[in-house]
């Protein structure tokens, strides 16, 4: 069974991919492998009625991609700082537009940005709500959406 959310935060997904890049982003059962090393996962917490959280994962050459194709860089330009901000924005603006689908009026945290293994190691004692996985350019990413313990 699908879960209620999934559409709304799939076009979600897509009106932000539609603003800051590109290329098509592909719906796909691919996700980012959790042990590929410098693989990236930003996050973002929403408070309100609920806690949850936005989490984008994706390996560090989409990451580096994203971000060099969004600041209009050359290829291999993007220094690892960079690349963390940019990914940490995606994570901030795909976070407002579920808060708002969410319609809890809370706040949203700042961004973080690390290369944990797993949303547990992220977010510990938190629980996978909605997984979506897409492709861009030939690489696998992942948006999920948890809830967190209070």
């Amino acid at each position: 069974m699908t879960h209620p959310l999934h559409a709304q935060l799939d076009r979600a997904l897509h009106e932000v991919w539609e603003l800051m890049l590109t290329g098509p982003l592909e719906a796909s059962d691919a996700a980012p492998e959790d042990a590929e090393p410098g693989a990236l996962t930003a996050s973002i917490q929403l408070s309100g009625t609920h806690e949850r959280a936005l989490a984008l994962q994706c390996p560090l050459k989409l990451a580096r991609r994203l971000t060099e194709e969004m600041l209009c860089m050359e290829p291999g330009e993007a220094d690892p700082s960079t690349i963390q901000d940019a990914l940490g924005e995606l994570a901030n603006i795909l976070g407002g537009h579920v808060k708002a689908i969410l319609d809890q009026g809370g706040t949203l945290s700042m961004p973080t940005v690390t290369r944990a293994a797993t949303l547990q190691d992220v977010l510990p004692g938190s629980e996978e709500t909605l997984a979506l996985g897409f492709r861009y350019q030939g690489e696998a990413l992942r948006v999920a959406l948890l809830t967190c313990p209070t």
